[in-house]
């Protein structure tokens, strides 16, 4: 008996197949991220929220590759029909990522684009952005911590 592969799964040819291999890809990357999540919500670990929080927005902001294609492209149309205007809780994935005109910004760009592209990228030393950012957030305290912190035992 031999075992599926990735070529009779997901076409490399076919634009549905691409498209599932991407929702795949999506899907995986947020579940992946669920249980650190909690775990570092349990412990109280603030940077592992922090690095989860930036994982997920920047998952959430590049489906827009994903959701744009569903438009565009007949074959994926047909395949996902409305299931994105009516995804769970309500939501309409199609109106939340559309441009309103080619330069401006969708829903989901305005919301989650600034953050980002700081969750990508590393400001340029000397550069504007870092300046304003510190700036910004001068009046926060500053501490470093080597180690894990000690927590209270679970009971």
């Amino acid at each position: 008996m031999s075992k599926l592969t990735i070529g009779e799964v997901f076409k490399h040819d076919d634009p549905v197949g691409h498209w599932m291999f991407s929702v795949t890809a999506l899907a995986e990357d947020l579940m992946v991220g669920i249980k650190p999540s909690q775990q570092a919500q349990t412990d109280g670990d603030l940077r592992a929220m922090l690095f989860w929080h930036r994982h997920t927005v920047t998952r959430l902001y590049e489906a827009n590759r994903l959701v744009h294609p569903v438009t565009s492209n007949a074959e994926i149309r047909e395949f996902v029909g409305d299931l994105l205007e009516r995804a769970p809780g309500g939501a309409n994935l199609v109106e939340a990522y559309r441009r309103p005109t080619p330069a401006g910004a969708s829903p989901i760009e305005q919301m989650y684009g600034n953050l980002r592209h700081l969750t990508v990228h590393y400001s340029k030393i000397g550069e504007k952005e870092l300046s304003q950012t510190l700036e910004s957030y001068a009046y926060l305290p500053a501490r470093a911590t080597i180690g894990r912190t000690p927590t209270a035992p679970r009971k």
